[in-house]
């Protein structure tokens, strides 16, 4: 069998490397050529907030802090898998006051797969698109996605950000918020760390201290963090009220370890049992030793123990959940209980 010669990477010079500078859809929350998270929990407005981007770039109006001279024209791939076009998309970018020739959204949702990916390319080829919007990431994900997991999560968003360099485009990704109040600022995001660092910049929508409605910018790449935008949404529409101190509703609360890990178990547990040998792939994968792992169950997951045929089975859950893992079944034998508290040393 011939062996195939691979080419030695070529080496930059430093000296010689032309420096360049970044471009952007909206200076410094949004930069062009690359992909851009929103998050936030559910009913904080972050779809609205989405076609209100989008009007706003289709129809070359400034948003908050740019100037007309700043902005200009764009086509946008608007994907949305949970609201109707007709009854929800459209009506919305009316309000936004969108030029509704220059939006485009795919008839149907599908997964981002390989085949998914090169969809998104042939409709941005299609109607010349230079901005894309995904609302939200997970559903176009699929359901065989954990979104738990680095290396399937950065199979979906790394392949987005590299596209937008690719295409000169910018990529927006909406995705939720971890349920509860653990960490701060961009570790709330739900899922994989790898939500956040796969992207080069990242807005929160959350509550202010005094109840109101912002826009926080936890993470930049290319630019200084923007100003906290305050907005609200009542029957007229998206409005954006201005700029907002969100220095005390960001501020750090503290969190330690075993809160960061208790947040993880949660997360990692919502959607019902996880084998164990997994579950602590998945904590190792996101920094978190099996010792602070089994530190932080207390009050939040409990072991069962199942079978399948004569195979002991070790799975976590919520305390609470009663759901059963698919494809066992329940055979107790004396002395479970001591295999509960010790599985991690005698676990399968």
């Amino acid at each position: 069998m011939p062996v195939l010669k691979r080419e030695t990477p070529r080496l930059l010079n430093a000296a010689e490397i032309e420096v360049t500078y970044p471009k952007w859809v909206w200076y410094p929350y949004i930069p062009a050529n690359c992909a851009t998270m929103l998050f936030g929990i559910g009913g904080i407005g972050k779809s609205y907030m989405s076609v209100e981007i989008a009007a706003a770039l289709s129809a070359g109006r400034p948003l908050p802090g740019q100037t007309s001279k700043e902005t200009r024209k764009h086509k946008v791939l608007l994907l949305s898998a949970e609201d109707s076009p007709s009854a929800v998309i459209k009506p919305r970018l009316v309000k936004c006051g969108a030029d509704l020739k220059r939006v485009f959204i795919p008839a149907e949702a599908f997964t981002l797969d390989s085949w998914g990916q090169k969809t998104v390319r042939k409709y941005m080829e299609a109607c010349a698109a230079t901005v894309v919007i995904i609302d939200p990431i997970v559903h176009y994900m699929g359901g065989k996605i954990d979104m738990n997991k680095m290396n399937e999560v950065r199979a979906i968003t790394g392949e987005l950000h590299q596209q937008a360099m690719n295409t000169d485009s910018a990529v927006l990704i909406i995705h939720h918020a971890r349920k509860g109040s653990e960490g701060f600022g961009y570790e709330q995001a739900a899922g994989s760390a790898d939500f956040v660092n796969s992207v080069r910049s990242v807005l929160y929508a959350h509550k202010g201290n005094d109840g109101t409605t912002i826009m926080s910018h936890v993470k930049t790449n290319y630019s200084i963090y923007g100003h906290a935008l305050a907005y609200f949404i009542d029957e007229d529409g998206f409005k954006w009220i201005g700029e907002y101190d969100d220095t005390e509703t960001l501020k750090p609360k503290s969190a330690t370890k075993n809160d960061q890990a208790k947040a993880f178990l949660r997360e990692a547990l919502r959607t019902g049992p996880v084998r164990s040998t997994e579950l602590v792939k998945q904590a190792k994968d996101e920094g978190f030793p099996i010792a602070t792992l089994n530190r932080a169950k207390s009050g939040v997951a409990e072991s069962v123990l199942r079978y399948e045929d004569e195979t002991r089975l070790w799975f976590w859950r919520l305390i609470g959940d009663e759901t059963e893992p698919p494809g066992v079944t329940s055979a107790p034998t004396p002395g479970a209980d001591n295999y509960v508290n010790n599985y991690l040393a005698t676990h399968d």
